[in-house]
């Protein structure tokens, strides 16, 4: 479900195309990568229909996160968004986001939407495979999208208009072949 500000805002959501699909199902792919069990949320940046970064929602990188806190509240100054590590990874890599597409497992937080028209992504789309029950409930989040209505485009694309027989297949596949960070 999500709720009427974004659905006001928002193209209303249409059938995905074929490579919408294939990119929302690499971001699904990409989201069980989280060591956050209670979210998994996955983002790919494309750009002329090729993958130049990806990410998903956990800590930071190259750190024994063991200790750090793993249940909500607690988790939150910690965990880092899908959508910024996939920014964060491009920058690293010295890709430029710039005319960008952000295609992502959930719909993204305020900040991130920012960040990702701050970093030149120029469409935004979005799934409920992590996060069912979607909900915004901020109106700072209606006057940012209203804002920039006409400069970024956000896309909802809903989980059941994807192929979930594939979806399925990939993330059961990603359960067998997983092995340890």
């Amino acid at each position: 479900m999500i709720n009427r500000v974004l659905s006001k805002l928002i193209l209303q959501s249409q059938e995905p195309t074929s490579w919408e699909t294939s990119f929302l199902l690499s971001a699904a792919l990409w989201s069980k990568r989280s060591h956050d069990s209670q979210t998994q949320c996955g983002a790919v940046l494309v750009k002329d229909k090729r993958i130049i970064s990806t990410g998903y929602n956990g800590f930071i990188s190259g750190i024994d996160d063991s200790i750090l806190p793993r249940e909500r509240p607690e988790k939150y100054p910690f965990m880092i968004h899908a959508e910024a590590n996939a920014v964060y990874n491009a920058a690293k890599n010295g890709v430029s986001t710039v005319d960008s597409d952000c295609y992502v497992t959930a719909v993204p937080c305020l900040s991130c939407v920012q960040m990702l028209h701050q970093c030149g992504i120029k469409r935004i789309l979005f799934s409920d495979i992590s996060s069912p029950k979607m909900e915004i409930y901020s109106k700072k989040y209606d006057t940012i999208l209203r804002l920039l209505k006409g400069k970024l485009e956000l896309k909802y694309i809903p989980k059941l208009s994807l192929d979930t027989d594939v979806l399925e297949c990939i993330l059961e596949t990603f359960k067998k072949t997983e092995e340890p960070d």
